[in-house]
């Protein structure tokens, strides 16, 4: 059998569960009023029972063994029941009738169903139906004179039952009333409460990745609809980060991607167009090979922060020497800097230890030595090295310049990739805006920090590097 999925919107399930919760609680209350009412009345009734036969026991064994007419027995009093409510009867313990009030008839074979057990001798209610009459009935035993006998009392329930139907009825009438008019009132509520998400909705949908500059309305930011829409809001705005950074990113890669194309292309179209010497083509290709090895660059840098953003960087950290490996690096880097007549100076502590990737260290280190040798026209480049026991065991590492420095503004950008301080002369000089870049995956990768600061003027610029104990464990593998 194939069942039909019934689809609500959010609107009719809140009205419905509201209405299923309502009727729930209604009937529950109404069930309980209802039964405490039925238990009080018959309680009640019980009670008069008791009482209209310690009456009438009282007056049979008063009277003895002689058969007391009805009218002197005590009735009840008319303020407790109505004339002709109560009628009682006395019994042999064969159930032969001895004395009755009026001309009643019981009905032996139903009532002789209500008489007490002689082992126990407890008095017994009971309710019986005597020709569609609904009846209370009281057994008891008693001395009659030198023999015992059983003492029956009855009260007719009818105006009982006939008020706990009307209750029912009326209960059952208010309790459709309710959740009828509950409905429409819940349906309102619904749409009042959803009212702003039908809003955010609206909102949304016009927000798209050409335009992500829209922002929900926050006119209720304290409750549940109003965090929501902030926190969508934060999540657009990180969108929107996002989004600029990468067309930020595919404008300068295709930018820097084109120059040495285009470069290369102008070279080659000038030695095709007549005959060129030896000398000549030979320029020409070293031209080009030049060209393609700075897009060889390029792309690999692209290609490791593509991995890195996918999340595929993977770090084979090991217990490393760092001192023997700095001081390696130095030794291969000191040509270079030397060659700008620049002064290589170093303190590196002995006995530095660390777990990291060897080749992602050495990789950011040599990236900021190349930067600061590449901004710093003269002067000295510092590499330290040492030991940070305020931060759990951690080494840090600093290149600082004598340089020009870079100004504040820059500072907070300079880990962006393709972000550099002068456009111009960096391209010139080969650079694309990415080592520093790499440099900041590297060490997040291995759960550190870089920072730079710098103060201009000739005052130089410091890069510091802290490498955890440990790299992340998110990363290594």
């Amino acid at each position: 059998m194939r069942f039909i999925r019934l689809r609500f919107s959010l609107r009719v399930r809140l009205t419905l569960w509201y209405m299923l919760l309502l009727g729930i609680a209604l009937a529950v209350f109404g069930s309980s009023l209802y039964v405490a009412l039925r238990q009080l009345l018959y309680e009640n009734v019980d009670s008069s029972l008791l009482r209209t036969a310690s009456a009438i026991s009282a007056a049979v064994e008063t009277g003895g063994a002689k058969v007391l007419p009805e009218s002197s027995l005590p009735a009840p009093s008319s303020n407790e029941v109505e004339q002709g409510e109560y009628f009682w009867r006395l019994l042999d313990l064969h159930g032969h009738v001895i004395i009755q009030s009026g001309e009643r008839d019981f009905g032996d074979t139903t009532v002789l169903s209500a008489i007490p057990t002689p082992d126990t001798g407890q008095p017994e209610y009971d309710t019986v139906h005597l020709r569609d009459k609904a009846i209370r009935l009281y057994s008891a035993f008693i001395d009659y004179g030198t023999q015992p006998a059983i003492l029956q009392v009855g009260f007719s329930l009818d105006d009982i039952l006939e008020t706990l139907s009307y209750l029912r009825w009326i209960a059952a009438a208010l309790f459709a009333a309710t959740v009828f008019l509950a409905s429409g009132g819940g349906l309102l509520l619904a749409n009042r409460a959803l009212k702003p998400v039908d809003a955010m909705t609206r909102t949304a949908r016009s927000i798209t990745a050409r335009d992500l500059s829209q922002r929900l309305i926050l006119n209720r930011s304290h409750d549940e609809i109003g965090r929501l829409a902030q926190t969508f809001n934060e999540m657009i705005a990180r969108l929107e980060e996002s989004f600029n950074r990468q067309r930020r990113f595919t404008a300068d890669a295709s930018h820097e991607l084109r120059t040495p194309l285009t470069v290369a292309k102008g070279e080659l179209s000038l030695a095709l167009r007549r005959p060129r010497s030896e000398n000549y083509y030979r320029r020409v290709i070293e031209q080009v090979e030049e060209e393609i090895d700075r897009m060889d660059r390029l792309v690999n840098r692209l290609l490791f922060l593509a991995r890195t953003d996918a999340g595929r960087l993977n770090l084979d950290a090991r217990s490393i020497d760092l001192s023997g490996m700095l001081s390696e690096l130095v030794g291969q880097l000191r040509p270079l800097v030397e060659s700008k007549r620049l002064a290589l100076m170093t303190e590196i502590e002995d006995d530095l230890v660390i777990v990291a990737d060897p080749d992602a260290i050495t990789q950011v280190v040599t990236n900021l030595l190349e930067n600061a040798a590449k901004y710093t026209s003269e002067g000295t480049i510092t590499l330290k090295a040492r030991f940070e026991p305020e931060k759990s065991g951690g080494v840090r590492i600093s290149v600082s310049d004598t340089g020009p420095g870079i100004a504040a503004e820059h500072l907070p950008h300079l880990f962006e990739r393709f972000y550099r301080v002068d456009r111009a002369r960096s391209r010139e000089q080969g650079g694309a805006g990415l080592g520093l870049s790499i440099a900041y995956e590297l060490v997040s990768a291995h759960g550190g920090s870089i920072t730079a600061s710098s103060k201009p003027q000739g005052k130089g610029a410091t890069f510091v590097v802290h490498i955890p104990p440990t790299p992340s464990r998110d990363q290594t593998g």
